[in-house]
C-alpha cells in the first residue's frame, strides 16, 4: 500500500486564444490594427495546443517555458501599444 495520494491532473479546454485576443485588441486598442499580431496570435494558439496534449512527460516542461514567456512577451506588447 503507498503512502501517496493519486490525485487527477487538473483538464483544461481548447480556447479560441486568437480569436479573443483579436477581439480585445480591435475593441480595446483603436490605434492598432489586429492583422499587425497574426503571427504573434497564431504562434501563441500553437504553443498552447502543444502544452494541452493528453500525455504528462517531462519533456513538456520546455513547451510549457516557452507558452508562458510568449504569453508574458504577447501582453507586454499590448500593454505598450
Amino acid at each position: 500500500m503507498s503512502n501517496l495520494l493519486a490525485l487527477p491532473f487538473k483538464k483544461t479546454s481548447v480556447i479560441p486564444v486568437a480569436q479573443t485576443a483579436r477581439k480585445y485588441i480591435q475593441d480595446n486598442l483603436p490605434d492598432s490594427n489586429p492583422d499587425a499580431f497574426k503571427w504573434d496570435l497564431k504562434e501563441w494558439e500553437a504553443l498552447r495546443k502543444r502544452t494541452l496534449s493528453d500525455v504528462i512527460h517531462v519533456d513538456l516542461i520546455q513547451h510549457f517555458l516557452e507558452c508562458v514567456a510568449f504569453r508574458a512577451w504577447v501582453m507586454s506588447q499590448l500593454t505598450s501599444v
